[in-house]
């Protein structure tokens, strides 16, 4: 480890955030990886300036160096980033039907706003809305969502509602629910639960 990759607060050594990112990588699977990269995209940008450089003196054998470079170059296109550790590991679930959807999405009726979605397919009329405690526990985001939710059906949208304990919790059901809806709204036939799965891990350290 070069003396460049450490920093010091106080009397404590810590690794910067890009050689951080480069360990986590080799032992965060996809879910937590993405959230963790998220994490300190939002808390400074440039940091994602500092992980690209990083990465580029680093062999692609090395593992996790290639998944984490994958992820930066998906910010370096202009992708939006998540909100939350909720959205990050949501949008992974969600990128595992095989069908990626668009991140805060703009529902428009015309030139009127009806709703910004967390997760949308708009071919499809499909969306995902994460209810975590923080933003939506209160009386008025209840009576809101619900709202939203009515407006979104009246122009044919379908809206699927998951918690952060059910993402956190029970990724795999989420998933079988995300294919199931994504199949239905496409007119695709129904698959088995055996074959329908697409290959991911659930958002766990390794």
């Amino acid at each position: 480890m070069g003396g460049s990759d450490i920093t010091n607060r106080g009397c404590v050594r810590l690794t910067k955030v890009p050689r951080t990112m480069i360990d986590l990588a080799s032992i965060l699977d996809d879910g937590w990886l993405r959230a963790a990269l998220d994490s300190a995209i939002r808390l400074n940008r440039s940091s994602l300036g500092w992980i690209s450089r990083l990465l580029a003196g680093r062999r692609p054998g090395r593992h996790g160096v290639r998944r984490l470079r994958a992820l930066v170059d998906e910010y370096c296109r202009g992708d939006e980033v998540p909100d939350s550790v909720l959205e990050s590991l949501a949008l992974e679930l969600a990128k595992a039907t095989g069908h990626a959807p668009q991140l805060h999405y703009n529902v428009l009726e015309g030139a009127r706003h009806v709703a910004e979605v967390d997760l949308a397919w708009p071919e499809l009329r499909l969306c995902v809305q994460l209810d975590g405690y923080q933003h939506h526990g209160t009386r008025e985001a209840f009576v809101s969502d619900r709202v939203r939710d009515r407006a979104l059906f009246r122009l044919g949208w379908s809206t699927l509602r998951f918690s952060s304990e059910d993402v956190l919790g029970d990724p795999d059901t989420v998933l079988d629910d995300l294919v199931l809806a994504v199949q239905s709204r496409a007119g695709s036939p129904a698959r088995s639960r055996s074959t329908q799965r697409p290959a991911i891990s659930p958002p766990r350290a390794r």
